[in-house]
């Protein structure tokens, strides 16, 4: 199976893609972590590097999304196994404790496989937001978003972009 996606309703909402590439390890893992080849495939562009308890800032370079501000806290840098960051899952400002509040968490684990790596990105939390169809909302376009970056992930790799 090339992806999946799977959304989880009821007490807690967790959306899962997986993205299977041709690339090692080391390969994944830096396109996870080093910020211009995070950036050129998330369409971000990020000011720092990802640091474990620190927050990272950047803007969306995303066609007609360039407006949007990126700010996620690093919680998890597993070596060459697990990024993981806080952010807050819509285009928005929020003040910082509201957003480490009500923020949702990604988790992008990568493993070896037979021929390449397998990449999960998992993103939950949004239990924490108010339960109306903005939620529901913002829960479906996040999965789009998945769908999206997890091709574009694969692309990175495609067009040799490592």
């Amino acid at each position: 199976m090339d992806s999946l996606c799977e959304r989880v309703d009821g007490p807690d909402c967790v959306i899962e893609r997986a993205v299977y590439l041709d690339a090692s390890v080391p390969e994944v893992w830096a396109a996870l972590v080093e910020k211009n080849k995070f950036g050129a495939w998330f369409c971000v562009r990020l000011d720092a590097p990802f640091r474990v308890g620190e927050v990272t800032y950047g803007h969306s370079t995303y066609p007609g999304c360039e407006h949007f501000r990126w700010r996620a806290v690093t919680e998890t840098l597993d070596h060459e196994r697990l990024l993981a960051f806080t952010w807050w899952p819509a285009p928005v400002d929020v003040p910082f404790d509201e957003f480490r509040a009500t923020g949702t968490l990604v988790e992008l684990s990568i493993r070896a496989t037979v021929d390449g790596t397998r990449v999960v990105f998992r993103e939950s939390g949004f239990e924490k937001l108010d339960k109306n169809k903005k939620r529901d909302e913002l829960v479906h376009v996040r999965e789009q978003g998945w769908r999206l970056q997890a091709q574009n992930l694969r692309n990175f790799f495609e067009s040799a972009q490592v």
